[in-house]
């Protein structure tokens, strides 16, 4: 099971009794938030079109539309793999000089492309991983109010 089926796992978890053993009867706003949720967090799309997890396809579709949430999504997974891969990705670097772009099977190509595509350019050459998960985490903080109106109004943002 790798981090993101192990993500899937645990919101599935999350949810109450009721809405695990009958999705049909429990498709409110909870669904909602929680499907939303899982899209920003990364979240494979497989997991949306399973039959056997609550997570709801059509917000799926409804958050791949929206530029913010796509941004927050690709960032949320270049910080999940960094993290996962932490002192792998720090060998790379440091002693076989390689740079984040160079190790594809640590983080994910296409989110850095994408992210450079729009003009968010995370990585610099640098010596460690450390600054490159900062600089990850300020992007996710300084975008994540964006996507704020893709949730109910009556969700405590702050």
């Amino acid at each position: 099971m790798n981090h993101f089926e192990s993500i899937g796992t645990i919101i599935k978890d999350l949810l109450p009794a009721e809405a695990t053993s009958d999705k049909s009867t429990y498709r409110g706003q909870h669904f909602e938030i929680v499907s939303g949720t899982a899209f920003l967090l990364g979240i494979d799309k497989r997991f949306f079109e399973d039959e056997n997890q609550n997570l709801q396809l059509d917000i799926y579709k409804k958050f791949s539309l929206n530029r913010a949430a796509c941004i927050i999504r690709n960032l949320c997974m270049v910080r999940t793999q960094l993290e996962h891969n932490f002192s792998k990705i720090r060998i790379g670097i440091q002693q076989q000089f390689k740079s984040i772009t160079q190790m594809p099977e640590y983080i994910s190509p296409k989110a850095l492309s994408e992210l450079s595509d729009i003009g968010i350019d995370l990585y610099r050459f640098r010596q460690k991983p450390t600054p490159f998960l900062i600089e990850v985490n300020r992007e996710i903080q300084n975008r994540i109010n964006n996507c704020r109106n893709l949730f109910p109004d009556w969700l405590a943002w702050d």
